[in-house]
């Protein structure tokens, strides 16, 4: 009978992992991946204005994304912009996926490498 309880646990438990929802924290180059599709975040240009600078616009995030069908056949590139309300969101897939945050936010005499920046995605199924 334990046998079949821990075979049962483990089935459910990989099956739990057919599918990728909730928020997502990627990083330049980074790929997530699910039996339907998968996601990369391809690039960035980060013109936010940093604290403690008065700036003339407050800038924005532009981010490059990439998601592929899992039979490899269907590429689309989109973009996210974070001061954009219509930018903010993409269907694909049979997922939404919409655009969260991106971290940190610059500030003014801080330099931040490349790879310590963080995109924030919130996915759901469809």
């Amino acid at each position: 009978m334990k046998f079949l309880t821990v075979i049962c646990f483990l089935t459910l438990a990989m099956l739990s992992c057919d599918k990728i929802e909730g928020e997502m924290s990627m990083k330049k180059g980074e790929e997530i991946s699910d039996k339907e599709f998968k996601l990369k975040f391809d690039n960035f240009n980060d013109s936010r204005c940093p604290e403690g600078v008065n700036c003339i616009t407050d800038g924005f995030v532009q981010v490059e994304m990439t998601a592929t069908d899992r039979t490899n056949q269907v590429d689309s590139s989109f973009v996210f912009i974070s001061n954009d309300p219509a930018k903010t969101s993409v269907s694909i897939f049979g997922y939404q996926i919409d655009y969260s945050d991106f971290t940190p936010y610059p500030k003014e005499g801080v330099s931040v490498s490349e790879s310590e920046y963080r995109l924030i995605l919130a996915l759901k199924k469809l």
